[in-house]
């Protein structure tokens, strides 16, 4: 549903789609090689755009989508039967491309909890280490787990769909707009996450801006985002601080707001991040002595058992 619901989004918006469904290992494969050679054909001005809708799961720090052939048995059958997604997304950097835009609605609840080494939710994914021109959306935040929801759509789904409809909205805004209304429609459950190194503007519908980004602006300390929240109805300060996504904005936040069902879950989502940032430091360092510090800093969590694992191993 939510793959048929986004196609028409993005024919809507001018997008010539290839859409595939309920893919087996290897048609996954061949899937992504196939509109890989479709984007180089089209030219170096051309937006590739990946939506996945499905099962991912993150294995020793890296994420894994998960076809309908997969049959495991052990953790070590996920890196031999899923795919990569990194391998998605160096395949789409590998051809040239104006930018690529892709959104993972696959956060979801591990399938095999059998695995019990597996990560909760996935691993984060920083755009800005890959090639430039990259913008990444999760439906929900690193090491969470996304909500089917009750409707035909997922909530990320449906948040997307009434954002990307509206005219002349640069895609971060669209996504910003996405974030906000997950997080409403769950009760502050679900937060999508995104990571963008674009240079250049896109927008989902209307024309979109020739030219560089505009700078971000700087961002402000846990002291400013205290001075600006205090006083503000606890719902009304949720919004700006979802909308923010910065660390010093959720630690001013569940300061202010400790005692409130959001300002715990804005403490649980800092604490979360803050560890997946960590995690994803660790694999990328991929040294016993750095997931000796990751253990020693997140000594009791989802990823003590890799951590371990990975640290014996080197």
């Amino acid at each position: 549903n939510d793959a048929k619901a986004v196609t028409q989004l993005l024919t809507d918006s001018g997008f010539e789609v290839s859409t595939a469904a309920d893919l087996s290992q290897s048609q996954m494969r061949e899937k992504v090689s196939e509109f890989a050679g479709k984007v180089a054909a089209k030219g170096a001005d051309t937006v590739a755009l990946v939506f996945y809708a499905g099962h991912g799961l993150q294995i020793d720090g890296e994420n894994y989508l998960v076809p309908i052939d997969i049959d495991v048995k052990r953790e070590a059958d996920i890196p031999l039967q899923a795919v990569r997604l990194n391998d998605v997304l160096n395949t789409l950097a590998s051809v040239p491309s104006r930018m690529r835009i892709l959104m993972l609605d696959a956060c979801r609840n591990n399938p095999f909890p059998e695995l019990k080494s597996a990560g909760s939710g996935l691993a984060i994914v920083d755009a800005r280490i890959g090639a430039p021109g990259t913008f990444l959306s999760f439906s929900t935040s690193p090491g969470a787990v996304a909500e089917d929801g009750t409707g035909s759509n997922s909530p990320y789904t449906t948040a997307l769909l009434a954002a990307g409809k509206e005219s002349g909205i640069p895609i971060e805004e669209t996504f910003k707009r996405v974030r906000l209304a997950v997080n409403k429609v769950t009760d502050g459950r679900q937060t999508p996450w995104d990571s963008s190194s674009l240079t250049e503007d896109f927008r989902f519908s209307g024309a979109s801006v020739a030219g560089p980004k505009p700078a971000a602006a700087a961002r402000k300390s846990v002291a400013e985002w205290t001075r600006d929240l205090k006083g503000k109805p606890v719902e009304a300060a949720n919004e700006i601080i979802v909308a923010d996504g910065t660390d010093e904005a959720y630690e001013a936040f569940a300061g202010l707001y400790a005692q409130t069902p959001l300002g715990k879950l804005a403490r649980d989502w800092l604490d979360r991040h803050i560890r997946m940032v960590a995690w994803n430091q660790a694999v990328i360092i991929n040294t016993a002595a750095g997931y000796r510090a990751f253990l020693g800093k997140f000594p009791n969590n989802d990823l003590t058992s890799t951590a371990r694992k990975l640290e014996e191993r080197l």
